[in-house]
């Protein structure tokens, strides 16, 4: 992933001002007595809105008002999990050796009421040898934040925020991911914390080192949530998962795992989805951490993943063997069949042509530029990426190992039949730079995002019961008013929108406010305020019913077959529009026709590979007995 782009998604903390707030005595008396006996029912404590009683004991919030003006109840760094570390315990005192292991469940109860005011601390990212504020991050970092509107019914939709930051970076603060204009449609907001980079996807391959540690917290916070959320006024059976980039990624994953998906009954994938070419790899990191402690011994290694300083630590980010831009080294894995407790154990495609495929409501969304925020190089590049003469263009295509050093006659023949498909105009210099431009945006984005919308299509159709059949449904976004994400943290000019530009008309970006960036717009109820309406009640309404149309604008068209795929277009004339060439506009068959070349000559590959490696033991054994 681009380092410019997730340099500027790490966050520093935002401290919020804290309030104390007390329950009476007999409360406490009670809760002494009956916390293990409590159901969840929205009990709080003698009417107070501000306590709440949770499976591990009353957890106290504070009273805020939101930019548009509504009281909301907020609970901060609300903790899900026992401390992910290894060493002293900083809330039992007990020494644990939980340090890159799966996350596990919260055993502590409390009585007195625990001050959910603050937010609690920030995992460690890992991204390129730096930045680890000591101020903000922290191992111990496996909290909820909950966010319950005042009034409205007395039970609410909820809706599950997981952050993106290609899996080494991002936090859950209200920098990004602020609840205000969420809440104003009577939603209760959760954001969920889990360990990135190093501490949340190394893996060893073996015994309790084989990875997917965060997507093992967030399984373990959503379970969490569904079974505490009902004391906060929340609809455990009314529950959206939703997250854009790495956090669609989540989203995917936790959906095509069984154990996951009885903790939420609808998806929101934005911006990717489960078969982003970066965000699964078969990789054991054991060698590479060899080459960086200087320990061949595997006990010794293990010895010190467990001592050495988080900072250190964080520090190793291994790059591309061959150079690669698109590679992440801290990602999910496909762990061992044989692993105790592990998250998946077949690819994304394995799954969905299993029984185990799921069958729900889910939403796709995409930008119109996807690749711009990524790669700012693209903007005014009017020569073509595929050169005429292909043998001196290196694209990296998104396939492993898919290059002309592993497959030259194969690899140069696709870049010929790509710059057939996309350079349609090649003396047009603004033709060109449009598309650079879609091209990474396809590599990147847009295809895995296609593909994963026609295999959820295919599962939500496959019933002939129409009571059993699920809704897709899938939105562009290419409105641009001054408050769009990437643009506004990188100064970058272009038209339309790039990865991550929708996340500020969703959530209030508290992180722009040093600017006053939203009170002009917020004041004058502009276009932008009307996006923002727009997004809230897109998201709101598909939450709640499973369709995402809102009043007063053009309907979303469900999608039920994988040759006609409708696409909403949110611009910024004030109705939306439908597309249905979203196929031909991507290049979705091109791009399969590509990915069959690379099974088949990988699967030869593999098998000569193979043969070979028998033709040497064979000969090696012939040496040996004649």
């Amino acid at each position: 992933m681009n380092k410019h782009y997730l340099s500027f998604r790490y966050k520093a903390f935002r401290c919020i001002n804290s309030h104390r707030i007390k329950c009476d005595k007999m409360y406490k008396f009670f809760c002494a007595f009956f916390i293990p006996l409590l159901t969840l029912g929205g009990i709080h404590c003698a009417g107070n809105p501000l306590v709440r009683i949770t499976s591990n004991g009353p957890v106290e919030g504070i009273e805020q008002t939101s930019s548009l003006g509504q009281t909301y109840y907020a609970f901060r760094g609300i903790p899900f999990a026992e401390s992910p570390i290894t060493g002293k315990n900083p809330h039992t005192g007990k020494e644990v050796d939980l340090r890159f292991k799966a996350p596990v469940p919260l055993k502590r109860i409390w009585t007195e009421n625990l001050k959910a005011h603050n937010f609690g601390g920030f995992c460690i990212p890992s991204l390129f040898g730096n930045i680890t504020d000591d101020s903000t991050t922290s191992e111990d970092c496996l909290f909820v934040n909950i966010y319950v509107p005042s009034g409205g019914a007395e039970k609410k939709t909820v809706l599950v925020s997981i952050y993106g930051g290609g899996f080494v970076l991002g936090d859950a603060s209200d920098l990004t991911y602020g609840p205000d204009f969420l809440l104003s449609q009577d939603n209760i907001v959760v954001t969920v914390q889990y360990r990135i980079g190093i501490f949340g996807f190394l893996t060893l391959a073996s015994g309790e080192y084989t990875g997917n540690m965060g997507l093992k917290d967030q399984q373990l916070a959503i379970k969490w949530v569904h079974g505490n959320i009902e004391a906060f006024s929340g609809n455990r059976n009314e529950i959206l998962l939703f997250g854009e980039s790495a956090g669609a990624t989540s989203v995917g994953l936790q959906m095509l795992n069984v154990e996951s998906r009885k903790y939420f009954n609808r998806a929101y994938l934005g911006s990717s989805s489960a078969f982003n070419f970066y965000a699964i790899s078969k990789v054991d990191h054991s060698q590479q951490l060899k080459e960086f402690s200087k320990i061949d011994d595997k006990s010794k290694l293990i010895e010190y993943l467990r001592t050495t300083n988080k900072d250190l630590l964080a520090s190793f980010y291994p790059l591309s063997p061959k150079g690669k831009s698109l590679y992440v080294p801290w990602v999910p894995t496909i762990e061992n069949p044989n692993t105790v407790g592990a998250f998946m154990t077949k690819t994304p495609e394995e799954i969905y042509s299993s029984n185990d495929a799921p069958i729900m409501d889910t939403m796709f969304s995409i930008a119109s530029k996807e690749s711009v925020g990524l790669m700012p190089e693209l903007i005014g590049k009017t020569e073509p990426l595929i050169k005429e003469n292909v043998e001196k263009s290196d694209l990296e295509l998104p396939f492993h190992d898919f290059d002309r050093s592993t497959y030259p006659k194969e690899y140069n023949q696709t870049l010929e039949k790509l710059r057939k498909v996309y350079y349609t105009d090649p003396t047009n210099p603004a033709a060109v730079e449009n598309a650079n431009i879609a091209l990474m945006s396809d590599i990147m984005f847009s295809d895995v995002i296609l593909k994963g919308i026609i295999l959820q299509t295919t599962m939500n159709n496959r019933s002939t019961d129409n009571n059993g059949r699920k809704n897709t449904f899938f939105f562009r976004f290419s409105f641009d008013a001054g408050l769009n994400y990437v643009k506004v943290n990188t100064n970058f000019t272009y038209e339309g929108a790039s990865h991550a530009d929708e996340l500020c008309y969703m959530f209030h970006c508290h992180a722009f406010d040093k600017n006053k960036l939203y009170d002009s717009h917020l004041e004058q109820k502009d276009t932008a305020y009307d996006v923002i309406m727009r997004m809230v009640k897109i998201v709101t309404n598909f939450a709640r019913t499973g369709n995402p149309s809102i009043e007063n604008d053009t309907p979303f068209k469900a999608i039920t077959s994988q040759n006609e795929l409708f696409c909403q277009e949110i611009t910024n004339d004030p109705k939306s529009s439908v597309t249905t060439d979203i196929k031909d506009q991507f290049h979705y068959d091109t791009w399969r026709e590509i990915e069959e070349t690379y099974r088949r000559i990988s699967r030869n590959h593999t098998i000569n590979v193979k043969s070979s490696s028998l033709y040497i033991f064979i000969l090696l054994l012939a040496h040996k007995l004649f």
